[in-house]
């Protein structure tokens, strides 16, 4: 099974090693080169710095990639990605495993990251591969048994998430409120802990770019933002596109993640799909999708599939 994922994600790398990146993975490098000039994470060094990158995890390491290679960024940065999807599938291989057994386990794992649409992350040059690895790690950590032990932690590993992919976050925080409803001292632990550590990564933001929230939430909020109707109705029609291909390229695993599952109890199998689709519905009713490239804005909610039990 891995030996399948190690292929899939080398042939793909390779294939496309040196084609042209999707636009705004230049903006990472941008950033990074002004940041290394001395110019702080700018877009244009006189204006200082300016929270243009949604991903501030990527972002740092995007700064460390451009200080080790200037003229083949892109390759590096596609490595890496490429890297981080085989890490996923070696930490998700044992755990599925563990929770949907020996046979349907493997089956789970490379439905999920052979599937096309988290093959193509690594070639764009974006933050959705390392943030999927991430998340996976949050989520393999709050699926033990004694996670519940530990809300402090479950917290710094959904901050881990949101520092990689704002977004995102919210599948871990939904996920570990919902599975510990029953214990409400944990859950408010876990809320507080929560509360402290966003206040000091928000806090951090406000103080270096003069705003808590990075520029694409306000761009693209359907609430915070008003586009002309021209905008308004192809952002509808690419939104359709967008969800049409996940949903059909990702239905085996909704499928497998639905069997046996029953409404009348939340464990973590069902914890786990309420999360996926508050997540999905947010960006479905909520968002505008510039720049949605193959549907990545709801890729984060395969993680889920991937651990369900």
């Amino acid at each position: 099974m891995v030996a399948l994922i190690v292929a899939g994600v080398a042939y793909i790398t390779a294939r496309d090693l040196g084609a042209t990146a999707y636009d705004d993975s230049y903006f990472f490098k941008r950033f990074a080169m002004h940041a290394l000039e001395g110019a702080g994470f700018s877009w244009n060094v006189q204006d200082g710095p300016i929270y243009g990158s949604t991903s501030q995890a990527f972002q740092w390491l995007c700064t460390v990639v451009a200080w080790g290679t200037h003229s083949h960024f892109v390759a590096a940065v596609r490595v890496v990605n490429a890297g981080a999807l085989i890490a996923t599938g070696l930490w998700l291989s044992r755990t599925c495993v563990r929770t949907a057994g020996a046979a349907r386990g493997p089956l789970v794992v490379v439905l999920g990251l052979l599937n096309p649409l988290v093959l193509t992350t690594v070639i764009t040059g974006m933050e959705t591969a390392v943030s999927l690895w991430v998340l996976a790690v949050a989520l393999v950590f709050m699926t033990r048994e004694d996670a519940g032990q530990h809300p402090g932690v479950a917290a710094l590993a959904t901050v881990a998430v949101y520092v990689c992919r704002p977004d995102a976050a919210a599948i871990p925080a939904v996920f570990f409120i919902a599975i510990h409803v029953r214990q409400r001292a944990v859950a408010l632990r876990f809320v507080g802990a929560l509360s402290v550590l966003m206040a000091i990564v928000l806090g951090a933001a406000w103080l270096y770019y003069g705003t808590p929230l990075p520029l694409s939430f306000y761009m693209k909020s359907l609430a915070l933002h008003s586009y002309d109707e021209h905008t308004a109705a192809m952002g509808w029609i690419q939104k359709r596109v967008h969800v049409g291909a996940f949903v059909f390229l990702t239905a085996p695993l909704w499928a497998l993640a639905v069997r046996g599952w029953s409404p009348r109890r939340l464990d973590a199998q069902g914890a786990l799909l309420l999360a996926a689709v508050i997540f999905c519905a947010y960006h479905l009713s909520a968002t505008n999708e510039i720049m949605g490239y193959r549907a990545r804005f709801y890729l984060p909610a395969i993680c889920l599939l991937y651990t369900s039990p």
